[in-house]
């Protein structure tokens, strides 16, 4: 390779170097850019909803109908109606299954004195159902 060719190619690589550093930057500074700009865009949609919502507040009957919804008030002369049931509340009801009738569950002192029996028996595993009565002997 001769001289000219090695100094054009450095020449060339410290070039690029040099350029890099600072398109890098431009790119990175320009995606900030962007993201402020949807930020500020974000906050502008923000404000018209709060602004129109402030507007609405500023309406008498506004005022009345949410008062009416959140603190349940009424004009004087109003009855108001309170519906204890209400729909939806009975559609989730339906998909509860019965209990099985299995009879009462087993006092409290019944499962720890089978408990301590079973303790007693190493042999025989200990059954944590309750409801379950342990034999002895069951061999």
């Amino acid at each position: 390779m001769s001289l000219k060719a090695f100094a054009l190619t450095l020449a060339l690589v410290v070039a690029l170097l040099g350029v890099t550093q600072p398109l890098h930057q431009w790119w990175s500074q320009q995606r900030e850019y962007r993201s402020v700009l949807i930020q500020i865009e974000q906050a502008k949609q923000t404000n018209a909803e709060l602004q129109d919502q402030l507007d609405r507040w500023g309406d008498k009957s506004y005022v009345a109908s949410q008062a009416r919804a959140r603190l349940q008030y009424v004009q004087p002369g109003e009855t108001q109606y309170q519906v204890l049931d209400a729909p939806g509340i009975a559609d989730g009801m339906a998909d509860t299954k019965p209990v099985e009738d299995q009879g009462p569950p087993r006092p409290w002192y019944l499962v720890v004195a089978d408990t301590a029996d079973a303790a007693d028996d190493m042999n025989q595993p200990v059954r944590l159902d309750p409801s379950v009565r342990v034999k002895k002997n069951e061999e």
